[in-house]
């Protein structure tokens, strides 16, 4: 079994609270997930979701536009912007297809443990993805 596929075995239908603030939040699954799976050092000046589209680690990651004729693939970091909920969101990627994405997800819906949830690109009217973060290979990390 992979690192993500035990990643998430490990923590589906748990929470996750890595800073110890604000409660089981998007970001606590984040964190978790760069620290455990991919090894890499945590993102500066970020706070909030969708700060890590702008604020991202360039060497550890290359960053994927969301369009109509791409999608991410297992391991990649998918972020939402701003509209969605105030702070945007983001969730690790084990699926995607063409118009969707199947993310492991906390607090989406609001208060909800780590769960699987598929997401549909046309489905969130303004409170769309933006695109995913995809960690370099030329960075040394595990399988996914």
């Amino acid at each position: 079994m992979d690192k993500l596929n035990e990643f998430v075995e490990k923590y589906k239908d748990t929470y996750i609270n890595f800073d110890s603030m604000h409660g089981p939040q998007c970001m606590d699954l984040y964190r978790q997930y760069v620290e455990e799976v991919l090894g890499f050092n945590q993102s500066k000046k970020v706070s909030i979701a969708y700060q890590v589209w702008f604020y991202h680690q360039p060497e550890l990651y290359e960053k994927i536009k969301k369009t109509k004729d791409n999608y991410p693939i297992p391991g990649d970091i998918v972020v939402w912007f701003w509209a969605y909920g105030g702070t945007g969101h983001i969730a690790v990627a084990v699926d995607g297809g063409l118009g969707y994405a199947v993310c492991f997800s906390q607090n989406d819906p609001g208060g909800s443990p780590c769960i699987l949830k598929k997401y549909s690109y046309t489905h969130f009217s303004g409170r769309q993805i933006v695109g995913w973060l995809r960690p370099r290979k030329n960075v040394e990390r595990v399988d996914l």
